[in-house]
């Protein structure tokens, strides 16, 4: 068996070499010792959706999802920066908000005309010597025709048209709509709901559900007007209720959604006779690096199947590539774990243990 998800499969396509590094060294892969902002928001966020749906209360849910943001950049788990306690309160204040907004204004809509058909379920799917495992945010049955559907949540620095048309194009996303589709049943597509987590600015994240504006009488605004001046949240107002009361339109501004991308049978079939071909390459070279004789051998082999992406390295815009210093200090390269910037990435899937 060879297993493969979605993460690892665009980890190929970024740089193969990350491919390499992430999820092939050791026959587990690497992972930085400390987190990627974004990732620990995302997950604390979806921890926290999921825990509602599945009848958590909302307050509790919300709070105790922003302290494991808390505690992660606390316990030095995340580049916090110059001013780790500020950033904890700050990251925290923003996860409990997009939790509560989400709760707030999305899920009422979801749930008015649908019905739950399951939450974060893992799936996998076999297709020739591959099995790819999938875990579906939320699938929802419509009230009126019992159609199912794939909801998906993405916490984002952008709102852009440019955004949500690259869903359209996401042929990892019609992955996991057939993998839906073989194991669980046929659904009929997808739709993308992006969390906006506001833009960052002078080391700020600046979103409603973190900075407020304060006027000269001491009172607090949702958004900036001549002479106020921008204050932390948590340091004001009980978040549960400063979300609570939001304008409505301060709070839609915050959220937007892909329209329905349909499921495109032969566009997934072609992504797994693709990957089919390149994880059966990379199971090989793995096996070839992992038993050569010599450092050459294993290096000609490296740079053959994994080459490097330079472009990817860092990039002007976006985030830089957390494996570089892999490729540009020989030192941590020769010991990656040895050099206190990695340790071995941990399965985020059962299925993974059995590969």
């Amino acid at each position: 068996m060879i297993f493969f998800d979605r993460s690892r499969v665009v980890a190929d396509w970024t740089c193969r070499r990350r491919r390499w590094w992430n999820y092939e060294y050791q026959g587990r892969g690497l992972s930085p010792r400390r987190e990627n902002i974004a990732l620990t928001d995302g997950i604390a966020v979806h921890d926290g959706i999921a825990r509602i749906l599945l009848g958590g209360d909302v307050r509790e849910t919300a709070l105790a999802c922003a302290d494991s943001v808390r505690q992660a950049i606390l316990n030095d788990r995340v580049d916090a920066g110059l001013d780790p306690a500020f950033y904890a309160e700050e990251q925290a204040c923003l996860s409990a908000g997009l939790i509560l907004g989400w709760d707030r204004l999305l899920k009422p809509r979801l749930l008015e005309a649908h019905r739950i058909h399951a939450v974060e379920e893992s799936v996998a799917y076999e297709f020739g010597d591959l099995t790819m495992a999938v875990k579906p945010d939320l699938l929802l049955e419509r009230e009126d025709d019992g159609s199912l559907w794939y909801h998906e949540w993405k916490t984002t620095g952008t709102l852009t048209r440019e955004y949500f048309e690259s869903w359209h194009y996401a042929v990892q996303l019609q992955a996991t709509l057939k993998v839906i589709s073989e194991r669980v049943r046929p659904v009929v597509g997808a739709v993308i709901h992006a969390l906006y987590k506001g833009v960052q600015r002078e080391g700020r994240q600046l979103s409603p559900f973190v900075y407020a504006y304060q006027r000269r009488d001491g009172d607090l605004s949702y958004s900036y007007t001549a002479g106020t001046t921008r204050v932390p949240v948590w340091e004001h107002r009980d978040i549960v209720e400063w979300v609570g009361r939001m304008p409505r339109e301060v709070l839609e501004a915050q959220f937007g959604e892909t329209p329905p991308i349909f499921y495109n049978p032969l566009l997934a079939e072609e992504f797994f006779l693709q990957r089919e071909e390149r994880e059966g390459e990379i199971r090989v070279a793995r096996e070839a690096i992992t038993t050569a004789d010599d450092p050459a051998t294993a290096l000609a082999v490296l740079r053959s199947n994994f080459p490097q992406n330079f472009a990817a390295c860092r990039p002007a815009f976006g985030a830089a590539c957390a494996f570089r210093n892999l490729c540009f200090i020989p030192q941590v390269a020769r010991a990656p774990l040895a050099s206190g910037e990695f340790v071995l990435r941990q399965p985020h899937h059962d299925l993974e243990e059995l590969e």
